[in-house]
């Protein structure tokens, strides 16, 4: 994908791979009761997801109910690939 967007780009998007063995990790994610902070280096094709009936998608799940079925919401960050999908 090298066309130029009209609109800038203002979320991480995943690159996909694995990191180097050698490469030191060091990102950590921080949690509070209010929000969550994912450091971009923790996001690589380890941590993908699946859904189930969606063929070439992975997921990177970046928020999730955490106790109780109150929390019934839950933020992706999908890639697509053409012909993938529900």
């Amino acid at each position: 994908m090298n066309e130029q967007s009209p609109f800038p780009r203002s979320y991480y998007a995943p690159a996909g791979g694995l990191p180097a063995q050698s490469e030191l990790m060091t990102g950590r994610a921080v949690f509070t009761e209010a929000y969550a902070v994912i450091p971009k280096g923790v996001m690589s094709d380890i941590v993908t997801s699946f859904l189930p009936n969606w063929s070439e998608t992975r997921a990177w799940i970046i928020a999730r109910p955490l106790s109780g079925f109150a929390e019934t919401f839950s933020q992706y960050i999908m890639e697509v690939s053409p012909g993938g999908g529900s």
